[in-house]
């Protein structure tokens, strides 16, 4: 679900997708939980192509290469100092 279908507010997150808020460490730390922080942190020319399978893994492949990172932690730090 992404955050335009939450509110109607035009904000430059609602593109992205809804982060439900939990208490437990076990969801934050899941899977789903993960997989959104990863999506909402990729640069904007890979949300873009996301639409394309072929397209995107091309370029998600390509841009992996040339930013390794290793933790979650170290992807969402990185992302706002570099691209």
């Amino acid at each position: 679900m992404f955050n335009s279908e939450i509110h109607g507010r035009n904000t430059r997150q609602i593109k992205n997708f809804h982060q439900p808020i939990s208490n437990l460490s076990l969801y934050q730390t899941g899977i789903l939980n993960s997989g959104i922080k990863i999506y909402n942190n990729l640069p904007p020319f890979l949300k873009r192509a996301s639409y394309n399978s072929t397209e995107f893994k091309l370029l998600l492949r390509n841009f992996l290469h040339s930013n390794p990172v290793y933790t979650l932690d170290e992807y969402v730090n990185h992302k706002a100092t570099a691209w």
